[in-house]
């Protein structure tokens, strides 16, 4: 008889856990569908309106990419990466605001899981390099997931050009050059200041000994290079792990 009891509490707490799982699995999925919708909706105000647009037939202003990206005086340019599900704004947290703020709380300052990509402070936007840091999120391409496992070569070489567009009208174009599966303690990657051009392509040298995939030409990009960007994302689909992906982009394309 009390081993009856015993194993029918037993069944009742495990279907207890199975359901407390199924429905945090769901209020994750909820919460990822619903936050990735304010980036969605930004996206189609930013990008599908012409910024020279005039006024909409209901009188009011249309919306430019300079007005959504005035929303948040941190946000530095719109980010895009052609052949990925990549085009979000990208943050420059300014010195008063914590290191690890956008990581649960979006362009509009607002708590989101999805966080907002944002620029590690020491690059600022104006350095050689520009290095960008966005969540990696399981069963999803939302924020930079479409370049999680982008080591791989067959991935990497679907990666198209990246596009870094500002709130002054200004336009910058960069070209996949290599990916790399790192540690996060990788500390090759965190540099920020360089010399001069051939400081810059020493460095850019140093990174390909560590990539797994690189483009055809990317040691004509390397020598031709006056700026890089790198996109940094979490590797594993398990959260907490400490491996990274990077994504090094130049602004010059390797040419035959």
């Amino acid at each position: 008889m009390d081993l009856d009891i015993a194993r029918r509490a037993l069944r009742g707490i495990a279907g207890a856990i199975c359901l407390v799982s199924t429905m945090s699995l769901a209020i994750s999925c909820a919460q990822e569908q619903s936050s990735d919708m304010v980036y969605d909706a930004l996206e189609r105000s930013a990008l599908a309106t012409p910024a020279s647009s005039g006024n909409t037939a209901e009188g009011g202003s249309a919306t430019t990419l300079a007005d959504v990206l005035s929303i948040n005086p941190e946000v530095a340019g719109w980010l895009t990466v052609e052949n990925t599900s990549i085009s979000y704004p990208v943050v420059l947290p300014e010195a008063e605001t914590p290191r690890d703020w956008y990581l649960d709380h979006d362009v509009q300052g607002y708590w989101n899981p999805l966080g907002c990509p944002y620029i590690d402070n020491r690059s600022g936007t104006d350095k050689h390099h520009l290095l960008v840091y966005g969540h990696h999120v399981h069963n999803s391409d939302a924020m930079f997931s479409s370049i999680a496992a982008a080591y791989q070569e067959d991935i990497f070489e679907a990666i198209g050009s990246a596009t870094w567009s500002t709130p002054d009208g200004e336009t910058e174009t960069f070209y996949p050059c290599m990916a790399l599966n790192v540690e996060s303690s990788y500390d090759t990657i965190q540099r920020f200041s360089f010399t001069d051009q051939v400081d810059l392509q020493i460095w850019i040298g140093s990174l390909s000994k560590d990539a797994q995939a690189k483009a055809r030409m990317w040691a004509k990009q390397m020598t031709d290079a006056t700026r890089v960007l790198t996109l940094v994302t979490c590797s594993s689909e398990q959260p907490g792990q400490t491996w990274r992906t990077l994504v090094v982009f130049t602004d010059v394309e390797g040419r035959d």
